[in-house]
């Protein structure tokens, strides 16, 4: 069997919710699979949008920083890997939590955290992205 994928490309951040929406309504449309590629932040956005909506949800690791969710799931870091994993997998289901009505994949945080978290964001459009910059 071979998956069919639909193509949404968030261009700015604030953009990411409406357009993981307008992908899952693709792929319902197309009996397609949803991929988030990126970090956790914007894997946890995707899948929100998916939660409930029938669709299958992959995910491709390209974030900069930890990637948790895609190792805690054994998917390769490698872009080469990670994608013929995907084109061969099989669909089984992960857990997701909830806090203050919003979801999450790995992990939820409270107090300084989110803080540095949002600081590091504004690092990364001053000086780009790196590891670095992530920690």
């Amino acid at each position: 069997m071979i998956a069919q994928f639909a193509l949404s490309i968030a261009l700015e951040p604030s953009q990411l919710a409406d357009t993981a929406r307008q992908a899952v309504r693709d792929a319902k449309e197309q009996n397609a699979v949803v991929v988030g590629a990126e970090g956790d932040g914007t894997l946890c956005a995707v899948a929100q949008a998916v939660l409930g909506s029938g669709c299958a949800f992959a995910v491709l690791p390209r974030g900069t920083s930890f990637n948790y969710f895609s190792r805690d799931h054994g998917i390769p870091a490698d872009p080469a890997e990670s994608i013929r994993l995907l084109l061969d997998a099989r669909a089984f289901p992960v857990q997701v939590g909830f806090l203050n009505k919003r979801m999450f994949l790995v992990n939820a945080s409270l107090g300084l955290y989110p803080k540095l978290l949002e600081d590091r964001e504004i690092y990364k459009r001053q000086f780009g992205r790196s590891r670095l910059i992530a920690l």
